[in-house]
């Protein structure tokens, strides 16, 4: 993009790697979801929102980090309750391992 017309690109914040993490989940390309994580949070980087953490957890469901998704998870959960509903749908449709249905059963996801 020519910086004459839409001037110097911001600085990657969370908001940056965040984007990125949601057009790779769009492609099922979790890999690429977990090392923006891993960047974002060695930068210092964190959601405002809670909500933001989702694609992060899925991908870390999906490579297979089911531990560190379900901390993320239940980290999310404590610091904001809204969090319940998206992870339900989350952990729904993530691989069905004993870790997630236990996981599923302790924040009381619908069947």
């Amino acid at each position: 993009m020519p910086t004459a017309l839409f001037g110097n690109e911001p600085e990657h914040t969370w908001c940056y790697y965040y984007a990125r993490a949601e057009l790779a989940r769009q492609q099922a390309d979790w890999k690429q979801i977990v090392d923006l994580y891993m960047n974002a949070v060695e930068l210092g980087y964190s959601p405002e929102d809670t909500l933001e953490y989702l694609p992060f957890i899925e991908a870390y469901a999906q490579v297979g980090d089911v531990e560190r998704a379900i901390a993320l998870s239940e980290s999310a959960l404590l610091s904001n309750p809204r969090m319940r509903i998206g992870l339900c749908e989350l952990w729904n449709r993530a691989p069905n391992t004993d870790q997630a249905r236990e996981l599923i059963k302790s924040i009381n996801c619908p069947e």
